[in-house]
C-alpha cells in the first residue's frame, strides 16, 4: 500500500474511505449528547481500527508513513475498544 497513488480509482476509493470516517466521527460527537449510542458507536469505531491495525500487518514492506498508520490505529484500537470492554463489564444485570 502506498500514499503516494494518483490513479482516479484509487483516489475515488481514499476519498470515500474519508467520508466514512467523517461520518463515523460526526456519529461518534452525536452519541455525546445521547448517552445510550455512546457504546455501540464505541464498539464500530473499535472494528474499525482493529481492521485498519490487520491490514497494516498484513503488508509485508511497510514504509514510515504506513508504520506510523499502524501505531496510530493501534493507539486508537486500544482507547476505543478498552472503553466498550470496561464499559460492559461495569454493567450489572
Amino acid at each position: 500500500m502506498s500514499f503516494r497513488a494518483y490513479r482516479r480509482s484509487v483516489l475515488v476509493m481514499v476519498r470515500e474511505l474519508g467520508g466514512a470516517i467523517i461520518a463515523a466521527g460526526v456519529v461518534g460527537l452525536a452519541s455525546l449528547a445521547q448517552a445510550c449510542s455512546v457504546l455501540p458507536t464505541a464498539i464500530s469505531a473499535g472494528m474499525f481500527d482493529g481492521a485498519a491495525v490487520v491490514e497494516h500487518f498484513k503488508e509485508p514492506h511497510r514504509g514510515r508513513n504506513v508504520s506510523t498508520a499502524l501505531v496510530s490505529d493501534i493507539d486508537a484500537a486500544f482507547v476505543v475498544l478498552g472503553f466498550a470492554v470496561g464499559t460492559l463489564m461495569s454493567i450489572q444485570i
